[in-house]
Parts: C-alpha cells; sequence; structure tokens
C-alpha cells in the first residue's frame, strides 16, 4: 500500500528531543512517545543511540516497516539520508516522501 504515516524522532547534539506523528492531515507535533537517546561526543563528531519501545509505535516488530535515518548539519547545511529519495527532514512538512523511504525487514 502507499505509505501516508510515519512517526519523526529527531535528537540534537545537546541531547534535546523531539518527536511527532507524520500523515495526510499534517504533522502532530502535540503527540509524545515514551523513548530515550544518549549522545557521545568527540572532538570533531558527534553520535547518538536511540531506544524507541515497540508500543511507542503501536505496532508489533514483524513484517517489514518503511524507515529513513537522516542528519542534518545546521552550520553547514549538509544533510544526508539512508533512503536519499525519502527527503532528508520530515521538517520538509507539508511535502512528506514516506513512500521513497527504505525497508526494514523484522
Amino acid at each position: 500500500g502507499r505509505r501516508q504515516e510515519y512517526y519523526q524522532f529527531v535528537v540534537n547534539a545537546a541531547g534535546a528531543q523531539y518527536d511527532a506523528q507524520c500523515g495526510p492531515g499534517g504533522l502532530r507535533a502535540a503527540w509524545n512517545a515514551d523513548w530515550k537517546a544518549r549522545v557521545g561526543k568527540s572532538a570533531d563528531a558527534w553520535s547518538v543511540e536511540m531506544a524507541i519501545p515497540f508500543a511507542a509505535l503501536r505496532a508489533a516488530p514483524t513484517g517489514s516497516w518503511a524507515a529513513n535515518f537522516c542528519r542534518h548539519d545546521a552550520a553547514t547545511g549538509e544533510a544526508s539520508a539512508w533512503a536519499a529519495g525519502g527527503g532528508v527532514m520530515a521538517a520538509e512538512v507539508g511535502r512528506p516522501r514516506a513512500g521513497r523511504f527504505g525497508e526494514l525487514r523484522m
């Protein structure tokens, strides 16, 4: 089927978290999931590890899921994504490209 709904989870280098539920009706930023993120930093890089329970997504870990993993450096404007055709940020809201996300097989 056509992918129309997705969840957005964002973490910055300071560890601040943001989440939203996105779909045909637009972005629902008031939606809040119970998830955790931890940031690691070095002199010239940072990384993030996220733990998102399946219950937060109201789904079971079966079948295949559409997903995309992105990064955006606001200072340089550099952006990249695992499934580049899916759009780097859902902040490109109004033009969600969930139909172009990559596939995760459970």
